[in-house]
């Protein structure tokens, strides 16, 4: 048996790291890292398990690294993005030569360069490709037949092959390992809350997405009912459900709705899906079972960029399901992509207004990011549409480092920057915000989240 620590690292900013995105927490948010919960009830079946997310704990470099090197651990997963993997790789470094574990990082967009990656940074001992894999294990025992990893053996590094598995089991995840009381969401209900995961990857072959090349497989229903159960014996109301795309396969899904009613009715949750996806059957089931905020990714008001990015929706879509869920009284975030291949002026003032009219309850915009091993990151390379730098990237806050012909990363930045204002800023918009308002903790907390916004 070793002792493994599950680690999110210390940061400079409050980064994002899971389900191998990245960014920075624009409005003070933060949830448990999926990746490091699937991991912790993997691991605890055959070693000693701790966690340290630094990050949420607000620890800086010189404490995180007194508690790593007191817990003594002998293997050290931990978490990185494209937002801040150059900041987190430096200090995991210090923390090889001040403990000697064995160091094993999940995330970002590793599994997609993880050669380079190794190559680059001789203290890593394996990239994990698939944080959802048993056979963590099996490299742990010193077994060789392994997959979904990524290894280092002696000067020589070997990429495992992928299963292609369309169903997965995982442990109950440890929850109560993970400081909950700490992390939050401003579109919750309720305090502590976690996350979960019912299906991993995603079908859809969005051209920008990091999920684009990641295979999808799913829970079983028997699999994930466990988990609910323990969630509700520990106390936990809140969960941010964070599938790439929730609600597939549609009959685990309405049995997974069918079982929240009946047995977890004081559960509510949060999730993120497509406008073509879900339907007003499932939608009034999900309501039912506890779902209070959907998340979608919109991108576009274009239809030109929504095809050429192989997003497979239509603009009409869009508005019918927005329409569909305010009708309901669930409440929706929408994702917009600023500045994909096609984007003009233009029409990134359109998609200003498809958020307004759409009248979503919040409103992410964010800069296309030109990811490793995606097609947009092709199609950059191929046209020289990359320039700045790149060494870290951050689709939230991170100054755009696409140019095409047709808009340049100032104007794109500026037009960013004003799409955050004149959504948020608008009377209608702050007078329905108030409206949500019950006691002084909820007023204060929609001030704080709506200053960040600006910073």
């Amino acid at each position: 048996m070793k002792k493994v620590l599950l680690l999110n690292p210390p940061g400079e900013r409050l980064y994002l790291r899971d389900q191998h995105c990245s960014s920075v927490s624009k409005a003070s948010y933060y949830w448990p890292p999926i990746d490091l919960l699937m991991l912790s009830g993997i691991l605890n079946t055959e070693h000693e398990t701790i966690v340290l997310d630094a990050l949420i704990e607000r620890l800086d470099e010189d404490e995180a690294m007194k508690q790593i090197v007191n817990q003594n651990p002998d293997v050290i997963i931990f978490i990185t993005g494209i937002a801040s993997w150059v900041e987190d790789l430096i200090f995991m470094e210090k923390v090889k030569q001040e403990t000697g574990a064995v160091l094993i990082v999940s995330g970002g967009n590793l599994r997609n360069n993880c050669h380079t990656i190794m190559k680059r940074f001789s203290f890593l001992d394996a990239v994990l490709m698939d944080y959802t894999s048993s056979y963590i294990l099996n490299y742990l025992r010193g077994e060789t037949e392994i997959f979904d990893i990524c290894i280092r053996d002696g000067d020589e590094i070997i990429e495992k092959p992928l299963q292609e598995n369309k169903v997965f089991t995982v442990p109950t995840p440890l929850h109560e390992l993970f400081p909950l009381e700490k992390y939050r969401i401003p579109h919750g209900k309720h305090r502590p809350f976690t996350s979960m995961l019912t299906n991993y990857g995603c079908p859809y072959q969005c051209s920008y997405c990091v999920a684009e090349r990641i295979d999808f497989k799913y829970r079983p229903l028997e699999n994930i009912l466990p988990e609910l159960e323990k969630l509700d014996k520990l106390g936990i109301r809140e969960i941010f459900i964070k599938d790439f795309t929730f609600g597939i396969p549609a009959d685990v899904v309405k049995g997974l709705c069918e079982e929240m009613i009946t047995k977890f009715p004081k559960l509510s949750w949060i999730c993120s899906s497509r406008v073509n996806v879900l339907d007003e059957e499932m939608l009034k089931l999900m309501k039912k079972a506890g779902c209070h905020t959907i998340q979608f990714g919109v991108e576009s008001a274009s239809q030109n960029i929504l095809d050429n990015n192989n997003k497979k929706i239509k603009v009409e879509e869009i508005i019918n399901m927005f329409d569909l869920c305010s009708r309901l009284r669930i409440k929706t975030l929408a994702h917009f992509i600023l500045g994909l291949p096609g984007e003009t002026e233009e029409s990134l003032i359109k998609t200003i207004e498809l958020a307004k009219r759409i009248k979503c309850d919040y409103a992410s915009f964010n800069v296309a990011v030109p990811i490793t091993g995606t097609t947009l990151r092709d199609r950059c390379e191929e046209n020289n549409w990359i320039v700045g730098e790149e060494e870290e990237l951050d689709s939230s806050r991170g100054y755009p480092v696409i140019e095409t012909p047709f808009l340049t990363r100032e104007r794109l930045w500026e037009l960013r920057n004003y799409a955050v204002r004149s959504f948020y800023l608008r009377p209608s918009y702050v007078l329905r915000m108030l409206s949500y308002v019950r006691n002084p903790k909820d007023f204060f907390n929609l001030c704080k989240q709506g200053l960040s916004l600006f910073k």
